[in-house]
């Protein structure tokens, strides 16, 4: 069975009270298989709007196994997390620690996704963790 993570999200740039009232719900999951989306959807009987992923800063942007939820019009958001998911030392990295990252030692990973981002083609919701 599939981890599923259901989200609601209400869209708030540029509310006002007016508009609160008429904004639409946008309803998300999280699987670890994109490829069950469709299925998914199926099962629940309604259209998912966003689907949410989770990424390492030393992977690489999962551009394939994204492109059908991209093309299919669903809104991915992608939780960017600060550390190696492969390393033995499990979450406890302290290489990640927010002041080497703003100290620019990850400069070349983050340019490099600005870049794999950018050529997707479709816009991506970035979650930095």
């Amino acid at each position: 069975m599939p981890v599923v993570l259901l989200t609601a999200a209400l869209s708030v740039a540029q509310l006002t009270t007016e508009s609160a009232a008429a904004a639409p719900l946008k309803l998300g999951v999280g699987m670890t298989d994109p490829g069950q989306l469709t299925g998914f959807d199926i099962a629940i009987g309604r259209r998912t709007d966003i689907f949410l992923t989770y990424a390492d800063i030393r992977s690489s942007f999962p551009r394939e196994e994204l492109l059908p939820v991209a093309q299919s019009g669903h809104i991915i958001q992608l939780a960017w997390e600060p550390w190696d998911w492969t390393s033995a030392q499990g979450a406890n990295q302290p290489a990640y620690r927010l002041r080497n990252i703003t100290r620019g030692d990850f400069d070349n990973e983050i340019r490099r996704w600005a870049r794999d981002l950018r050529d997707f083609g479709y816009p991506v919701r970035i979650r930095p963790m």
